[in-house]
């Protein structure tokens, strides 16, 4: 087990019940990878079948835009994760990360996920729960960009919401809404 996988993981929030023996478990069965600087990861499209830890370094995010042209849409540190659905969902990559230094990273596959949750099912239901938890908050922070975003560029009068209620009373909703009359 590397002791640097084991310290990022204690401090991953909602790891905290987890004893240190249970933490040890579970570090075992991640698997450390080492990028050096501009090496991918993994690619947008790509069968995932893994997530990510970040140990050390930091990584970008691209992701290809309507016209093909690959965007930065973020960057990760340590202490994140990236990939967290392929332990449920073999879905295709949304986006190329790549590491922006070099960095050390620690890797568990859906396989290993599954072994782990018959060997220590209470170290994968923490696991689990940490990883939607941590879900919900990217997701949170999506959603707010996405409203700023919105609020910035929007013709004036979309964001007005109905007195009463009605099908478009979030800025989503209206927006949606809009878009789909068109």
């Amino acid at each position: 087990m590397d002791l640097d996988v084991y310290v990022t993981l204690q401090a991953l929030p909602g790891m905290e019940t987890l004893s240190p023996e249970q933490l040890t478990e579970l570090a075992r069965w991640m698997v450390p990878r080492r990028l050096t600087a501009d090496q991918f990861l993994f690619h947008q499209g790509e069968v995932a079948d893994s997530m990510f830890l970040v140990v050390e370094g930091m990584l970008r995010l691209d992701q290809r835009d309507r016209r093909g042209a690959m965007q930065a849409i973020g960057n990760l540190r340590a202490g994140e994760t990236i990939g967290e659905d392929a332990l449920f969902d073999r879905a295709p990559r949304s986006a190329t990360c790549i590491a922006s230094t070099d960095s050390l990273l620690a890797e568990l596959s859906a396989d290993d996920l599954a072994i782990v949750e018959r060997r220590a099912p209470a170290v994968a239901s923490r696991l689990i729960s940490a990883l939607s938890q941590a879900q919900a908050r990217k997701l949170r922070r999506v959603n707010g960009q996405t409203e700023m975003l919105i609020r910035k560029y929007a013709e004036p009068g979309i964001l007005q919401t109905p007195k009463h209620g009605g099908p478009d009373v979030t800025v989503m909703g209206k927006l949606w809404a809009r878009i789909t009359r068109s």
